[in-house]
């Protein structure tokens, strides 16, 4: 036991065979486990997201990464070629741009624009 509490005060780590070296706590998340967590809702289950994390424009090839768990250069690349050939990268990257939800928003641009007009039209 008080090995045990000797690895925590020293940061040491053992890899299961008694043997042990410095590192990690295991505490420390890699950037896409961080989108992870921030993908996820209370139940646990991943939900596609504009992240502010990693964005260039408006955020929708870094979701799309954390959210498929590739990386976002790879999502960027796909939409550059499909945008030199015949332009759907544009129309598919606005698309996500109006439809997907911006991090810790319920509703997607979108969504809030035909909210809006609804409650314009109601009279609230």
């Amino acid at each position: 036991m008080e090995e045990r509490d000797e690895l925590k005060q020293t940061g040491a780590v053992t890899d299961g065979t008694g043997t042990t070296g410095t590192g990690t706590t295991g505490t420390e998340t890699t950037g896409t486990e961080n989108m992870d967590e921030q993908n996820t809702g209370t139940t646990g289950a991943r939900k596609l997201r504009r992240t502010r994390d990693g964005r260039i424009i408006a955020g929708v090839a870094s979701g799309i990464g954390a959210y498929v768990r590739l990386d976002a250069n790879i999502i960027r690349l796909v939409l550059a070629v499909a945008t030199f050939f015949g332009g759907a990268g544009v129309f598919i990257y606005v698309a996500g741009w109006l439809l997907i939800p911006e991090e810790g928003e319920n509703r997607s641009i979108l969504e809030n624009f035909i909210k809006n007009q609804q409650n314009k039209q109601s009279g609230f």
